[in-house]
């Protein structure tokens, strides 16, 4: 198989059976190498392959099995694994994986838990093209993507991400806490969502900041920003795909700014193709 990517840490292939014994060959990316790893039932083999394999350029892997000998090729670089057992067959489940796969955290040999993202060609299981048969509509190869698959070349410069689940997030840990830059395209099925959360500690005391979604009568679904107990004005119209400002934003009096707990923002936000931005000054608690 050929692949090009920019990323690392990610799956490229699985194959596993366990009719004579738990068997196994298991290939990632891992520290921008190819990590090898098999079992043929009486010991663990392994092989790092390569360097740089992440700066999007083609690259050659070949797994080759013969008698008491496994052959590990990328592009240059050979390595020669002697079998450390009797067992010289290997007897695979009909499922085998290139790319990534169901429960990889859970695959015995894999590096990676990730997807691969980039490109594949020139995928052979033994004599078999395995994407000239996706192709043409084999029912025995299946692609498995939230996206459809791309039977060209293209760079991926975007990951998307479902959250299948109310509770599913990402958490985020911080290791600057004077600055947040915060950019992300998003779509969603429902009329309220909080798209982000963050809980905030000054020396005045605790508090938060949050942006979501909510549901206006007679406008449609909007976002907007909420500090603490002060609500900044709804933002954007997620219906339109435009900004749709409904309320400049209310500074703080200059009493007000004396307040202890009085805080500064600038927020900035794109909704569809167009940009806006605009100053939150000193926002009490």
């Amino acid at each position: 198989m050929l692949f090009k990517t920019n990323y690392d840490d990610s799956a490229l292939f699985y194959a596993s059976g366990e009719s004579l014994k738990p068997q196994y060959i298991a290939a990632s990316i891992k520290n921008h190498s190819a990590y090898i790893e098999m079992d043929f039932g009486d010991g663990v083999m392994s092989a790092t392959l390569g360097q740089d394999l992440t700066r999007h350029y083609w690259h050659n892997l070949t797994i080759l099995h013969e008698h008491d000998k496994v052959i590990a090729i990328l592009d240059d670089h050979i390595r020669i694994l002697d079998l450390l057992g009797p067992i010289h067959n290997l007897l695979f489940d009909p499922e085998i994986y290139f790319g990534g796969g169901p429960n990889l955290s859970k695959r015995k040999g894999l590096a990676s838990s990730n997807n691969f993202v980039g490109s594949l060609k020139y995928v052979f299981y033994n004599d078999v093209s395995v994407l000239f048969e996706l192709k043409k509509g084999n029912p025995k190869v299946h692609y498995i993507g939230v996206l459809e698959e791309e039977f060209f070349e293209a760079n991926v410069e975007v990951i998307p991400i479902t959250f299948s689940y109310a509770k599913s997030h990402i958490w985020w840990p911080m290791n600057n806490p004077d600055t947040l830059s915060l950019k992300f395209d998003f779509k969603s099925s429902k009329a309220t969502a909080v798209l982000a959360y963050s809980e905030v500690k000054t020396s005045e005391g605790n508090g938060f900041w949050e942006v979501s979604l909510k549901k206006v009568p007679g406008i449609g679904r909007m976002y907007g920003t909420k500090f603490h107990n002060h609500t900044c004005p709804l933002l954007g119209n997620v219906r339109r795909d435009i900004v749709s400002t409904l309320k400049k934003p209310q500074r703080c009096t200059p009493t007000d700014s004396k307040k202890k707990g009085c805080w500064n923002f600038e927020f900035s936000r794109t909704v569809g193709f167009a940009s806006n931005q605009s100053q939150i000054a000193n926002i009490g608690r």
